[in-house]
């Protein structure tokens, strides 16, 4: 017997003594893979050492799964496996793999399931205050089961998640561009400079609009303009101005009387601040224009628009980006021209007669809500001004009267043969621009021109 146990003896000897270099070496996981059907999950791990293995751990959803089985020794080569382990195949796992040898030395692995490889395309809307909250839609490929998205070192969970559609709101960050990760099970992907944040702008006004349409009664005078001689209007002004956020005090809409007051007198007039501006208007026909600062484009209706018409009236702005101030953006109905006055009547000299000597009373209806009046009256003789009063108020209770006296004040009323009258109705719009929070302002206004002619005085 002991010759048979020398030889064996001898080559154990040769074999560790060939084997010392790797005593120290730890194993290696040579792969894992994981199979589920109908709720039940198969695990197999593959695992190599010059010195046997002796254990895998496999650590998934807070608990051990130990010990696999070694059903197979290939020379070094080992596999392990695990065989209907319960899981919802319709869930996320992901495993943490241990593998230890004889040495008590230890390596480990990563495995999950599904196995996902997730694609992010872009990001709508890529930019946001830096406050956070705003939320976002990442388009791509097997999105469904990320579970953590990065805004550069800040971790959020998605809102929703589905294959191609993933939502989720933004954390607070800081002003700049960042990378955004997207972690699935078994999976990262990064969108580089994928997201911008912005200075937040929150209760601040980043720009005004003033989409005003203009209704004449033209039977003594002839509008003019650059385009054309305007004999029977009406025609739509848009004033528009996107700048750096400011207080509302700062805009020229900010700064008008308030309601009840009439401060302008005969010299009237906004008190402007240079803002500056720039914008790229895409209007419904498909034309363009740049409107720098304190510039206007007029756009000339030819046929009267009827007032159950006017809410049709959109515009899609566009700002292109230049440096950090604006990014590119949409402002669906940012611009919408407001339905003022829907049951008004255009003859304003029948419904509202005026007689020389007497008060001028006025009265409209509106099935819309109107946030003012700003009417600005004028006694004249022909077409020549001889006194005028400006006031802003409540357009709500559909009247307005507005004395003898107090037309003709300062003037000789003998001289009075007309009045003429500029009813501006307004309703304010206020849209939040995505990029930092701050607010479009925008006043749709309505202003009636008319001439009431007077009788001489008895």
């Amino acid at each position: 017997m002991n010759k048979l146990l020398i030889p064996a003896s001898i080559a154990a000897l040769t074999s560790a003594c060939t084997e010392l270099s790797d005593v120290d070496s730890p194993p290696t996981v040579e792969g894992v893979e994981l199979t589920c059907a109908e709720d039940l999950l198969d695990l197999v791990v593959v695992a190599s050492d010059a010195n046997a293995v002796t254990n895998v751990v496999v650590t998934g959803a807070g608990e051990d799964w130990f010990p696999l089985r070694d059903p197979t020794t290939t020379a070094t080569t080992s596999t392990w496996s695990l065989d209907d382990q319960s899981h919802d195949c319709e869930a996320p796992l992901e495993l943490d793999v241990e593998v230890t040898n004889l040495m008590g030395l230890v390596a480990t692995a990563e495995a999950a399931w599904p196995e996902t490889d997730p694609e992010g395309g872009g990001l709508e809307p890529p930019h946001g205050p830096d406050s956070g909250g705003t939320e976002v839609t990442i388009t791509g490929t097997e999105l469904a089961y990320v579970h953590t998205v990065w805004f550069g070192d800040e971790a959020v969970s998605p809102e929703s998640a589905e294959d191609e559609v993933l939502v989720v709101t933004t954390p607070v960050g800081t002003a700049g561009t960042v990378d955004v990760r997207l972690e699935a099970p078994g999976a990262s992907t990064e969108l580089e400079a994928a997201f911008t944040y912005y200075p937040d702008a929150t209760g601040l006004y980043g720009g005004i609009s003033r989409p005003s349409l203009f209704l004449y009664d033209t039977t003594w005078f002839t509008i003019g303009s650059g385009y054309a001689d305007i004999t029977a209007g009406p025609f739509l002004q848009l004033d528009l101005l996107l700048h750096a956020p400011v207080e509302r005090s700062q805009t020229y809409l900010g700064n008008m009387p308030a309601l009840g007051e009439c401060a302008w007198g005969s010299d009237y007039g906004y008190e402007t601040e240079d803002l500056g501006s720039y914008l790229v208007l895409d209007t419904a026909d498909d034309t363009w224009a740049i409107l720098p600062s304190s510039d206007s484009v007029y756009f000339l209706v030819e046929e009267l628009i009827e007032p159950s018409d006017w809410a049709e009236l959109v515009f899609d702005a566009t700002l292109p980006h230049e440096g950090y101030a604006l990014p590119t953006q949409s402002l669906p109905e940012a611009l919408e021209v407001p339905p003022l006055l829907d049951t008004a009547s255009f003859d304003w000299q029948d419904s509202n007669p005026a007689v020389w000597g007497e008060d001028l009373e006025l009265w409209w209806t509106s099935d819309t809500p109107l946030d003012g009046l700003l009417y600005t009256a004028y006694a004249s003789t022909g077409s020549s001004p001889l006194g005028v009063v400006s006031c802003a108020t409540d357009a709500g209770e559909g009247e307005l009267s507005l004395s003898w006296e107090t037309l003709t004040a300062d003037v000789d009323p003998d001289q009075v043969d007309g009045l003429h009258l500029s009813l501006e109705f307004w309703v304010d719009l206020e849209t939040p621009l995505e990029h930092d929070g701050s607010v479009l302002w925008s006043r749709g206004r309505v202003i009636y021109w008319v001439y009431f002619p007077l009788s001489a005085p008895g």
